[in-house]
């Protein structure tokens, strides 16, 4: 690599014409033609007065730099990486290029060995997605979400968090529906929100790794907005083969409507620990759900959250729920057992009515002295138990 410093030293660079540049080039490295040609394309393309003005070359302006060259000088990557490095040693700028790597790298790499071995999106990777397989809708700052997926989707997908030079921060509505070959997905660092119906109907997915960077799962809801019968609103809605899911806890605050409505392989999920509401049809459907441990910072089970889930044969809501609206555990054809504590006071109708319950066996509702949970236990002449007798 030829030194650079030598002319930025000694040389008023600011000052130097294009032709006293070249000329001082070709006098202090009359041997290294490769590196001289180099170094001029740089200059000719204006990214040599950008670097100047950055304190240090990020990964994700490393990857828009080097793409301007690819794209308007036709240069191979390892070249145009090589003459951005040059230009930002002569100026002092230190370049971060070991966190880059493109989308089939990573996958070789982080997912197709070990899938289930990731609890989270490793921090800090940008993984680089190519421009003709997805959609973008920019944002501010440089940023854009992932609007539609154009590609061919694969077994191990993962959603890269940065396109053209974009930083990807979210994923629009139905953006990978009906991408049926995906089995495992990874969401990569950086995303913070997904919206609505973003996975639905990907058949076959069966394992999904989260970033902890991910602040919202499903869209803001819009009161104004009309439903459309053909849109999902839930982002792995009819996912019928996702058995696993770990959701980060740094940000997420609720399980959004009709999130997993219809995982019918669904067994088990660990709910973050600040989440106050879990949402209308969050988990309607989920037939192999046996298990589920509701946050103590949860207030609101809404309507139909746990409709349908036939195998939950106990459920302990606990002490700071408020509310748990109606039909939220209706159907739940195994639920025998349910702790209800003082802090409810709001329980809609049918919450735990068995429509098609072939034993007619009532849920026993365990509950305290004084409390509204005895209070519509009796009224709606479910089975009664002192909860200071509950056990699992």
């Amino acid at each position: 690599m030829i030194d650079l410093c030598k002319i930025v030293r000694e040389h008023n660079y600011n000052r130097l014409t294009r032709t006293q540049l070249v000329s001082l080039l070709h006098d202090y490295f009359p041997t290294q033609k490769r590196e001289v040609n180099l170094a001029i394309i740089a200059y000719d393309s204006g990214i040599v007065e950008r670097i100047i003005e950055l304190d240090s070359i990020s990964s994700m302006q490393l990857h828009t730099f080097s793409k301007q060259l690819i794209d308007e000088y036709g240069l191979q990557e390892t070249y145009a990486v090589f003459s951005i490095e040059m230009w930002a040693l002569a100026f002092g700028k230190s370049v971060d290029k070991d966190k880059v790597e493109n989308k089939q790298q990573y996958i070789q790499q982080h997912i197709s060995t070990s899938p289930k071995n990731l609890s989270f999106s490793p921090k800090g990777k940008i993984v680089l997605g190519s421009v003709s397989d997805y959609e973008l809708l920019n944002q501010s700052n440089n940023t854009a979400i992932i609007s539609k997926f154009r590609g061919f989707d694969e077994s191990n997908m993962v959603i890269p968090n940065a396109i053209n030079g974009k930083r990807i921060i979210g994923i629009g509505e139905e953006a990978f529906r009906n991408c049926s070959a995906i089995t495992t997905l990874e969401i990569t660092d950086g995303i913070e929100y997904i919206e609505n119906g973003a996975f639905a109907d990907c058949k076959n997915l069966k394992n999904v790794i989260l970033p902890e960077s991910i602040k919202r799962i499903g869209s803001i809801e819009n009161s104004n907005k009309k439903w459309d019968i053909n849109k999902r609103t839930g982002v792995f809605q009819y996912c019928t083969n996702l058995e696993s899911i770990i959701l980060p806890s740094i940000y997420i605050k609720e399980i959004r409507n009709s999130t997993f409505s219809g995982c019918n392989s669904l067994k088990k999920i660990e709910l973050p620990e600040k989440i106050t509401e879990i949402g209308s049809f969050a988990f309607s459907h989920c037939k192999s759900l046996n298990e589920i441990q509701i946050p103590d910072s949860v207030r609101v089970i809404s309507m139909c959250a746990f409709n349908e889930c036939i195998n939950l044969t106990t459920v302990v809501i606990p002490e700071g729920v408020e509310e748990i609206d109606y039909h939220a555990f209706e159907n739940c054809t195994k639920l025998s057992k349910v702790l209800i504590p003082r802090s409810v006071v709001k329980i809609g109708e049918d919450v735990f009515k068995k429509r098609y319950d072939y034993r007619g066996q009532l849920v026993t509702i365990y509950c305290y002295s004084g409390s509204y949970g005895l209070e519509y236990a009796r009224n709606n002449k479910l089975n009664i138990q002192n909860a200071n007798n509950f056990t699992l």
